[in-house]
């Protein structure tokens, strides 16, 4: 609802952190678009639930986490449609460079691949450019790019009755929430064929990383659940084809799964007493 590079400031953030304190720990906050762990640090001077803060022991910013889940992701969904996860050849268009997608950018371009980018905010075009060697994309241009990979890492709803017959890509995996903007959007890309990668599934390594940022754990338990985050994205892609179903109604159904089961009252197990 503003320009964070204006509008925001540290009240606006202590404010933020007294309305999270209200809630007497039912939320805990972290960075999301056009949000820091400065941020947070303002935040914090006004609340304990609050995780991702900067100058702390794993490096406070999530973004990097939720980057490489989401490269996770796309080789997940590169080997599903192509039978490889090599990235090497490949075109990957990679729609908004901030925290996550200059993150993400780079990793695709250390794995070989071809990577197009572009950007609202034209510095953060040229500081990928110039770091990588990105090629710069009109904003009106990358959705429509010819590619192999389609990586929406900016605003939501991007995927419609309108964008997606534009798509030229054959797989849809990135880091921004909500991209469907209607539910029915996932039915419209399995009829062209297209493989998405629903976005809460793939883009999760930032929550993931703030939750174990909160939980104070350990380094391999907090790698080793991100590196899970590829492994999902399979089952997901896996259970889906073999349903002929579409992937985000799927990977519903798969989370209604997990939850209901965590729901279950322990079972208790029957023993004999030994004389």
């Amino acid at each position: 609802i503003g320009d964070p590079r204006h509008d925001k400031s540290p009240e606006l953030m202590r404010a933020m952190g007294g309305a999270v304190e209200r809630l007497g720990g039912n939320y805990v906050i972290a960075e999301d678009s056009g949000t820091s762990p400065r941020d947070m640090r303002y935040i914090a001077e006004c609340t304990r639930h609050v995780s991702g803060v900067e100058d702390n022991s794993h490096g406070g910013d999530p973004s990097p986490a939720t980057a490489y889940a989401v490269f996770l992701g796309i080789k997940a969904g590169i080997k599903h449609a192509y039978g490889s996860e090599e990235l090497i050849g490949l075109r990957v268009a990679v729609q908004g460079l901030g925290h996550v997608g200059y993150h993400l950018a780079r990793h695709l371009k250390q794995a070989g691949a071809t990577v197009l980018g572009s950007d609202l905010h034209r510095p953060n075009v040229e500081r990928a450019q110039r770091d990588f060697g990105l090629i710069p994309i009109a904003v009106d241009e990358i959705l429509t790019a010819s590619c192999d990979v389609f990586a929406p890492c900016a605003m939501g709803a991007i995927l419609s009755a309108h964008t997606i017959p534009q798509l030229r890509a054959r797989v849809v995996a990135g880091a921004a929430n909500n991209q469907l903007a209607h539910d029915d959007d996932d039915e419209r890309l399995l009829d062209r064929g297209i493989v998405y990668c629903p976005d809460f599934a793939i883009n999760a390594g930032g929550i993931v990383e703030v939750y174990h940022q909160h939980k104070n754990s350990a380094d391999t338990l907090r790698k080793a659940a991100l590196m899970h985050i590829g492994d999902t994205v399979t089952n997901i892609l896996n259970r889906a084809t073999a349903s002929g179903q579409a992937t985000q109604r799927v990977a519903i159904a798969m989370a209604e799964e997990r939850l209901s089961q965590a729901a279950k009252p322990p079972q208790k197990v029957a023993s004999k007493r030994i004389a």
